[in-house]
């Protein structure tokens, strides 16, 4: 089973009729994705028992909806959706979140995408990055995740968020601003 792929195990599980093979394979999945749908969870929700309880709702919402899997994508991917979507519908249901639409005033930019990208590869500022990315509002957050850790497209964050590609844009240019003022202010606290 491990050196099968996850795609090539998702098929073993749809094609099965053996409930022992079909649990080993369950099994080998949940153990190669448990720890990123739990960290993904954790840095949406900021608590420990909450991304517990949504990573477990997942890898169920994930093994009952394996026949709908069609294999066109990596199963990673797939799983990524399921998490962002179930983690967005909590936060929308539990804490009311609204996302923004379209977004009339443009602010000045402080920092480019390359900008950007740059500090969060240097590794003497991803303790900073951290700390100032937890800071961020909950929405801020999720769309600097999923365009800079899981390199998602505007166009996919758009489909995502239900929004306009030009409002998902804006949403990312000023998270990056935001993240970029957080950085500096515990910079300088640091300095202090």
């Amino acid at each position: 089973m491990k050196l099968l792929d996850d795609n090539e195990l998702v098929k073993l599980i749809q094609q099965s009729q053996n409930p022992q093979k079909i649990r080993k394979c369950q099994e080998e999945l949940y153990h190669r994705f448990a720890q990123q749908v739990y960290a993904k969870c954790l840095v949406v929700v900021k608590n420990q028992h909450t991304a517990q309880d949504l990573s477990h709702d997942i890898f169920i919402k994930i093994f009952l909806n394996l026949n709908s899997f069609k294999g066109n994508a990596p199963f990673g991917s797939w799983v990524n959706s399921i998490t962002y979507n179930h983690s967005i519908n909590y936060l929308k249901k539990e804490r009311k979140l609204k996302i923004a639409g379209d977004v009339d005033i443009i602010e000045e930019e402080v920092k480019t995408e390359d900008d950007i990208v740059e500090l969060m590869s240097r590794e003497k500022d991803f303790e900073l990055m951290e700390q100032a990315i937890l800071l961020l509002k909950e929405g801020d957050r999720i769309i600097l995740i999923m365009k800079y850790t899981d390199n998602m497209s505007v166009q996919e964050i758009s489909q995502k968020f239900n929004i306009k590609e030009s409002a998902t844009k804006m949403r990312l240019k000023r998270s990056r601003t935001h993240l970029h003022e957080i950085m500096k202010q515990l910079k300088n606290e640091r300095e202090e």
